[in-house]
């Protein structure tokens, strides 16, 4: 397992750099939020050469080789980036660290242990990972790290002999692609691979909510949003699984936090590419990342204006370039469970059983996100009833923040309200994943919502003339839309 988790060490150099490299506005000072960007740079840096290592697939320059020499030109530029970016200073904080967040951060790191304990257990347990494991997700890799003479078959609408459909050719790429890149370097499909990858996806995704929510409100409510996602027993269940549920979890949850932070800080633009990489990356993982993506540009746009939805854009356009090209040229067949007509999606719309149905399996999915004594919705209700509610005016201003991550939940419900497979099969093989996908980031949307228990000290001197800078040009761009009209 450690030599599978060495092999992704060059791919998060990679995205840590150019982490380093883009997101300039200054944060707290503390180990805390640094988690934030080294989570950020190990996932965003596995994405970048699973599309890199598609690409030369496609173009028919794969190789051990010619993988490795593009990996260290692409090494090379981060570098050179991340040492043109000007240093900024972070504010100390003013104030000693309380008793209690000791406390917090002992109690973290004992759930980490438990976490990682169970994580391994399951691992052995299950090195191959669950049915969508080896018979999507790893066996498009093998197909993929065949080389230019078999890596099609990934895409082929026909698996094993017979299964017709059951390979899903029209699926995302960047899980396989990420694991067929270390097994062209290793030379080898060692199980320990995509293992690794899904260990790696899990504690990054754990490391951002951790790390994105002290930068946000300070190191205590990072530690306690830690905490609830340490206790989602749905979310840890899915890690020995092998899927793409976590990985797809980790750019969605990143994707809010940058948002998130480029809002407080005047929107940087290296902030806005990242999060717009982070929601390519998204919908380059599974197709449910698409609408997530799609609303994540619109509600941007919305909230900060048509430059700000271009940034981001910009940042998602080597995703959305290669999605396109591949659903257009590379897919020649459609899933199965969508309807072949309008009529037959409005007579399942119309059916008001199938809505039952569906919100009663939400239900139960929330529900068994973690143990009774202990789920996160009720520790989350304990900590809103403790520190109460964020002001007013703050949860207006940050509400658009939901919207993406609302509209893909509402999306699946109209995926199963339209699905001609069998409803309850549907629901029961893949409802809790579905939740998986948003579950960190509604956690993260929680702990925004609630008063940190240490408010976090005055703002940088930097932060507030970002902000200030982007209230002028607002105000700027108002009168002269007045003037215009």
């Amino acid at each position: 397992m450690m030599v599978g988790l060495l092999m992704w060490a060059p791919a998060a150099l990679i995205g840590w750099l150019l982490v380093r490299r883009l997101v300039v506005a200054p944060g707290r000072s503390g180990w805390v939020p640094k988690l934030f960007e080294i989570s950020l740079g190990a996932g965003t840096g596995i994405g970048i050469v699973a599309i890199v290592f598609f690409v030369l697939l496609w173009a028919h320059i794969g190789g051990r080789a010619v993988l490795l020499s593009v990996e260290a030109v692409i090494g090379a530029c981060a570098v050179w980036l991340a040492m043109r970016q000007h240093a900024v200073k972070s504010v100390a904080e003013r104030a000693v660290r309380p008793w209690w967040t000791w406390m917090l951060i002992a109690a973290s790191a004992l759930a980490l242990v438990f976490f990682a304990m169970g994580a391994a257990a399951s691992l052995e347990a299950n090195p191959h990972g669950s049915w969508d494991a080896f018979s999507i997700w790893n066996l498009k890799a093998k197909f993929l790290a065949g080389g230019s003479e078999v890596w099609q078959v990934a895409v082929t609408p026909v698996a094993g002999s017979q299964l017709v459909g059951a390979s899903h050719p029209g699926y995302p790429l960047l899980l396989p692609s990420a694991v067929a890149s270390v097994w062209t370097i290793q030379g080898e499909a060692a199980s320990a691979t995509p293992a690794a990858l899904g260990l790696l996806f899990a504690f990054a995704t754990a490391a951002i909510l951790c790390g994105g929510v002290a930068r946000l409100r300070g190191d205590a409510a990072g530690l306690l949003a830690l905490l609830l996602l340490l206790s989602s027993d749905g979310f840890a269940s899915q890690i020995a699984y092998q899927y793409a549920d976590i990985p797809v979890s980790f750019y969605i949850l990143a994707t809010v936090a940058l948002l998130a932070l480029a809002d407080d800080g005047g929107w940087p633009r290296g902030t806005l590419l990242l999060a717009g990489l982070c929601c390519g990356l998204a919908a380059w993982t599974k197709n449910e990342g698409l609408p997530f993506l799609i609303l994540a540009l619109a509600v941007t746009a919305w909230k900060g204006g048509i430059r700000v939805g271009a940034w981001m854009a910009c940042g998602a356009a080597p995703a959305i370039l290669l999605l396109s090209a591949f659903k257009l040229l590379l897919v020649h067949d459609s899933e199965a469970v969508l309807p072949r007509s309008a009529g037959e999606a409005l007579k399942h719309m119309a059916d008001p059983s199938r809505w039952l149905e569906i919100a009663g399996s939400f239900a139960r999915s929330v529900w068994h996100m973690g143990f009774p004594w202990a789920h996160p919705l009720v520790l989350a209700a304990i900590l809103a009833v403790a520190f109460g509610l964020a002001p007013r005016a703050r949860l207006l201003r940050q509400m658009w923040l939901a919207i993406p991550v609302l509209g893909l939940l509402a999306a699946d419900f109209l995926i199963y309200l339209v699905t001609t497979a069998d409803l309850s099969w549907h629901l029961s093989t893949s409802n809790t994943r579905v939740l998986v996908q948003v579950w960190p980031a509604l956690l993260l949307l929680t702990m925004l919502a609630i008063n940190p228990p240490a408010l976090p000290d005055a703002a940088p001197q930097e932060l507030s003339l970002a902000r200030g800078k982007a209230a002028r040009e607002g105000r700027h761009k108002r009168k002269r839309a007045t003037r215009a009209a």
